[in-house]
């Protein structure tokens, strides 16, 4: 991965080749997909270390209800 990173460093889109443009573009969608992907994760794990109960069961936070 830090090795695409740094071949795209010296990426200069007023000439590049299609073929590159392309490549650049595709690799742009990917590494955001993944990013969006590790950030998904850790919201989840976030929530998933929160308790939402006490040892016995009884909820930590009052709902909207009451």
């Amino acid at each position: 991965m830090a090795r695409l990173i740094t071949s795209l460093d010296h990426y200069d889109r007023d000439r590049a080749t299609p073929e590159e443009q392309e490549a650049y573009r595709v690799t742009h969608e990917v590494l955001h997909q993944r990013m969006n992907r590790l950030l998904q994760q850790n919201e989840t794990q976030k929530r998933m270390a929160t308790p939402v109960t006490d040892a016995y069961g009884r909820p930590l936070r009052q709902n909207c209800y009451g």
